[in-house]
């Protein structure tokens, strides 16, 4: 009966790990390299994996590691609308949607970033891993990320990284 029982808990625990969440990642995001105001860089991967260095172009320094989905207009919506925590509605987010700027539901983006990794000052620093939820903006064709950090508030600002540089 015992080792019944060890059988079925390894083919339970084998099926869990065997099955992975796949994360649903924007086109729009995907392969992308990202440089904030403050000269970090963000690092999207099309595998829905994402590296958020503190200074662009150092891997090797202070970062953030992990998974991340990313999702544009109606799935932004929909995605944002189904968070229970921030009660946000359809109508709020239409109001938003002025049409000036750019500022249009074909825009509108809705990211998250989840870390698994955490490096400070040169060691890894689990305690600090978080899942953070950002919305705004993709404009100038798409070379623009302006993004409001949904706990904090904080605006986050990027350019998209040219291919080669």
């Amino acid at each position: 009966m015992k080792k019944l029982f060890l059988i079925c808990a390894a083919l339970l625990l084998t099926a869990g790990c065997a099955e992975e969440k796949k994360m649903h990642v924007d086109a729009s995001f995907a392969d992308t390299s990202w440089v904030g105001l403050g000269l970090s860089e963000l690092v999207l991967r099309a595998d829905g994996t994402f590296s958020w260095y503190q200074n662009e172009g150092k891997p090797e320094g202070d970062r953030y590691e992990g998974v991340y989905e990313a999702y544009r207009a109606e799935d932004a919506v929909k995605y944002v609308t189904g968070i229970e925590t921030y009660k946000i509605t359809e109508a709020q987010l239409e109001a938003m949607f002025d049409g000036e700027d750019e500022h249009t539901k074909e825009n509108f983006i809705v990211y998250m970033l989840k870390d698994e990794h955490v490096w400070y000052e040169g060691k890894e620093a689990p305690e600090m891993c978080d899942e953070l939820i950002y919305y705004g903006y993709l404009t100038e064709n798409d070379t623009l990320l302006n993004s409001v950090n949904m706990r904090t508030g904080s605006l986050c600002t990027f350019e998209k990284k040219k291919n080669g540089e």
